[in-house]
């Protein structure tokens, strides 16, 4: 197959699935929001997901970075994390929805009192998460009070869907600026405005920093704790944690991370996230192909 077929198959296949998401929303809508969810997230995890081949993936990425569980219950907490997976796209792409719950979820956790203090003093902050629970309840939560939050993402390689992503994420909240080079310039200007920013830790980075996730090497960004100590902010590990009832979340905050050097903070920054995904298996984005070898090394 020449490149050429190769792209146009993979457009065609971009086309396919936006148009199949489309559908999706679009047939949901006719129901009320209770209903629309349950219909969205039971198509994705028993759908979407398998023809995506994530159970086969989330099996073979647990037993990698938790060998202690038995494969006999990777099945099952596959079929969890791929309904938590749907949760939280239904409630990215339903940003209005999103807000109200943003509303009602309490913060607590050893760090608290900083994100207090950041709400009612506009103390700016670098927040850092996973895609665990739904990260963007952080946002929307800080937002609405007030805080002049901005966002890092990283554009969808499908860009049919992107600019609904991009659409969406923009109504839960701005501003919000793309993982590139335009993007990070804007970023920092913000941060030297005195805002604050929101950012994920947990994709495999080529130059990031040969850190471990789950005690295997994972390249992950340095670029977060370099931020904190170049603008002096305070840099906060943070969580929205979805609740037994599977729609409801707590953001827990965990105790701000001590100002030394890029490695030492980074790799704290993912032992928070591994503290949290261990009481919370299936709900971090067990798919992501995290420990990636580096290809610049």
């Amino acid at each position: 197959m020449t490149a050429r077929l190769k792209q146009l198959l993979a457009k065609t296949l971009d086309l396919v699935a936006f148009i199949a998401v489309t559908v999706v929303f679009w047939v949901a809508a006719l129901f009320p929001m209770a209903l629309r969810r349950r219909m969205f997230v039971a198509t994705f995890a028993r759908v979407f997901a398998p023809l995506m081949g994530w159970p086969k993936r989330i099996g073979t990425h647990l037993g990698f970075a938790m060998p202690e569980i038995p494969a006999a219950q990777h099945d099952q907490i596959s079929r969890q994390t791929c309904r938590n997976l749907g949760a939280t796209l239904f409630e990215i792409f339903t940003p209005a929805y999103t807000r109200r719950l943003a509303q009602q979820a309490q913060i607590t956790g050893p760090g608290a009192e900083v994100i207090t203090r950041a709400i009612t003093d506009k103390t700016p902050v670098i927040l850092v998460s996973g895609h665990f629970g739904n990260y963007d309840i952080i946002r929307s939560k800080m937002i609405t009070n007030g805080v002049d939050l901005g966002g890092l993402y990283r554009p969808l390689n499908n860009e049919w869907l992107n600019k609904t992503y991009v659409r969406a994420i923009s109504q839960t909240g701005t501003p919000l600026f793309s993982r590139d080079k335009a993007g990070f310039t804007d970023m920092i200007k913000h941060i030297k405005g005195g805002g604050s920013v929101a950012l994920l830790i947990d994709q495999h980075m080529d130059k990031g920093l040969p850190v471990t996730f789950f005690g295997k090497t994972a390249y992950t960004s340095g670029s977060a704790a370099q931020l904190a100590l170049k603008h002096n902010r305070p840099l906060i590990p943070i969580y929205a944690i979805r609740r037994s009832n599977g729609k409801d979340f707590t953001i827990w905050v965990d105790t701000p991370i001590p100002a030394s050097d890029p490695t030492t903070m980074t790799q704290a920054l993912n032992d928070s996230l591994e503290h949290v995904v261990r009481k919370h298996i299936d709900q971090w984005a067990w798919p992501h192909r995290r420990w990636k070898p580096s290809r610049n090394r």
